[in-house]
């Protein structure tokens, strides 16, 4: 994992190992069992897990900016989620999920990761995952 900032919370704020990334996809050319075939249904899936941790007796509340999946060597998303707020309680632990998928092919890029961009207290700050190989 790799987290840039603009502004220090390690003292506030813990993003605990591992951020685990999970890449798939399927034959888009066989429907799952019991699926009628279709030729808009999605094929390239990513799981990405992160869990973000209070380490004060205060709410804290993070603003994610984005979620994105990036192919390797791409600077452009190939799959992004919409922003959305988490409100983190006095010291808990708050595991996310983020689930993406899409109905265009990872194609011939072996591996993929994430970038996490959000927001606290008008600081910004990066999460990325390292590169991990599609199944």
């Amino acid at each position: 994992m790799r987290m840039q900032s603009q502004g220090n919370i390690e003292h506030i704020i813990v993003v605990s190992e591992p951020l685990e990334l999970q890449a798939w996809q399927e034959d888009p050319t066989l429907s799952p069992v019991g699926v009628p075939y279709s030729k808009d249904r999605p094929i390239s899936y990513a799981m990405w897990s992160v869990t973000f941790e209070n380490k004060t007796e205060q709410t804290i509340f993070v603003k994610i900016k984005t979620v994105d999946i990036y192919l390797k060597n791409s600077d452009q998303p190939f799959i992004s989620l919409s922003s959305q707020e988490l409100v983190l309680r006095p010291l808990e632990i708050a595991p996310q999920q983020y689930h993406f998928s899409s109905q265009i092919s990872y194609s011939d890029v072996r591996q993929i990761e994430a970038l996490m961009t959000y927001q606290i207290d008008n600081q910004t700050y990066t999460l990325q995952s390292p590169l991990v190989d599609i199944r």
